[in-house]
Parts: C-alpha cells; structure tokens; sequence
C-alpha cells in the first residue's frame, strides 16, 4: 500500500466512526426526550405511549408542551370518568 492509499483508508474509517458517534448522540437524545416526555404526560394523566411518539419525534417542543398542559383532571371532572 501506498501512503496516499493508506491515509485515504486511515480518513474513511475514521470519519465513518464519527458519523455513527454523532448519529448514536442524536439518537440517545431522541430517546431520552421520550421517555422524560411519556413520565411528564403520565403523571398527568395522560397516555404514555402516544406522548412517548410524540417526544420521540418532536424533541424539546414535545417535552415543552407535555410539561405546559394542565392535567386531565381539570378538563374532565371527576363524575365523568
């Protein structure tokens, strides 16, 4: 091998596993953005699964809006459950 073959080799796998570093971050973020979300919307009485969609897509605004809504209990009263 030469050296040019030997440092294209060296940059291909390197910058492929800065990809799959940033790609993995991105991703771990998502997740945790939906599992915080699904735990805030619970503890309002709301439905987990859809909110953990809900924060696993949208992020930050996800959680913003899950942690600004008012509980269930203050739109449906407690004779209509």
């Amino acid at each position: 091998m030469t050296w040019i073959e030997n440092y294209i080799e060296n940059f291909i796998s390197s910058s492929f596993v800065v990809v799959l570093v940033v790609w993995g971050a991105i991703l771990l973020l998502m997740l945790i953005f939906a599992i915080i979300t699904a735990v805030v919307a619970s503890k309002k009485g709301r439905n987990a699964f859809g909110w953990f969609f809900i924060g696993l897509f949208t992020g930050l605004v996800g959680l913003a809006i899950a942690l600004a809504m008012l509980p269930k209990r203050y739109y449906i009263g407690e004779d209509d459950e």
